[in-house]
């Protein structure tokens, strides 16, 4: 028979290995903790989704500029003769119908070697447009002349265009509410027209309707058609 022969052990070295057994156990459990609680804590990087929204995107506020009207140089340019559009030839005096006079304001940059020239629609601010009634043509053609022989001065002081001309029979047009013979014309280049009926005290014959554009009183020119006013 064998017999085994277990190797004896000291009592001393058996404490010590517990102990070394216990500091560790001890200190792989302070690990694992550790692992444990930044699990916990550490941030985790996650990727960024971007929704497909679309997000406004508010200007700075400032102050309004006012904007600039677009400018001609009218020295080089010129105002050229008002082209007539549409009208009845023949009108009735009888207050009550309704008709239209257009007109088309252009410049001379074609042609400006004649007085009435040949141009663009003019797109201008502050141009001013008149209309009138006159018995003769001659009281048109007359009426520009005499403006144009006055002063700088004396022309700019004129141009009150709400003021009769002369020989203007200022009842004679009967202008639909909020309208007027005098008015600025069309800024952007359009046509300018007027509505309006003709009195019933005027007289039927031969008549003359005049178109004045001007420009502060620095620059101007006018037109005139025949019309007849018929019997009412």
């Amino acid at each position: 028979m064998q017999q085994t022969v277990k190797p004896h052990t000291q009592p001393g070295a058996q404490v010590q290995s517990m102990i070394i057994t216990a500091i560790t156990l001890f200190a792989l459990s302070g690990l694992m903790v550790g692992f444990t609680v930044g699990a916990f804590t550490h941030p985790r990087s996650t990727p960024q989704t971007h929704k497909d929204t679309k997000v406004p995107v508010l200007a700075a506020s400032k102050s309004p500029t006012p904007t600039k009207a677009a400018t001609v140089d009218l020295a080089t340019v010129r105002i050229g003769c008002p082209i007539a559009g549409d009208y009845k030839q023949v009108q009735v005096p009888d207050g009550t119908t309704n008709y239209t006079f257009s007109v088309q304001i252009v410049d001379k940059s074609m042609d400006n070697t004649s007085a009435c020239g040949r141009g663009k629609p003019l797109a201008m601010p502050d141009l001013s447009c008149k209309m009138w009634l006159v018995k003769d043509q001659d009281d048109a053609r007359k009426l520009g002349e005499e403006i144009n022989k006055l002063p700088d001065d004396q022309r700019q002081a004129t141009w009150n265009l709400q003021m009769p001309f002369p020989k203007e029979d200022t009842q004679a047009l009967q202008m639909d509410s909020g309208s007027s013979t005098a008015m600025t014309c069309n800024p952007t280049g359009g046509e300018t027209t007027w509505h309006y009926k003709l009195s019933p005290d005027l007289k039927p014959g031969a008549y003359y309707i005049a178109i004045l554009a001007n420009w502060h009183g620095a620059y101007s020119n006018w037109m005139w058609v025949p019309i007849t006013v018929a019997k009412g």
